[in-house]
């Protein structure tokens, strides 16, 4: 997500997929100061190859859910 400030009171929310490219001058949604904004994200589930999941995690830059600590 990446929130660019327009002017006081108000702010810019972005939200992409993360395999797609995206304006953040094109599709963004603008949050005013004193108003409700409903966002709706759609979530998307990636599935990776038996040849993707067994690359060291440093190679392949991610962890998945089963492979992180913190969870």
């Amino acid at each position: 997500m990446l929130v660019l400030h327009k002017r006081k009171g108000s702010a810019k929310v972005a939200v992409n997929e993360w395999l797609s490219y995206f304006n953040v001058r094109i599709n963004h949604v603008e949050i005013v100061a004193g108003q409700e904004t409903i966002v709706t994200v759609q979530p998307t589930q990636h599935v990776a190859t038996e040849a993707f999941r067994a690359m060291d995690v440093d190679e392949r830059g991610c962890r998945f859910p089963e492979e992180n600590p913190v969870l």
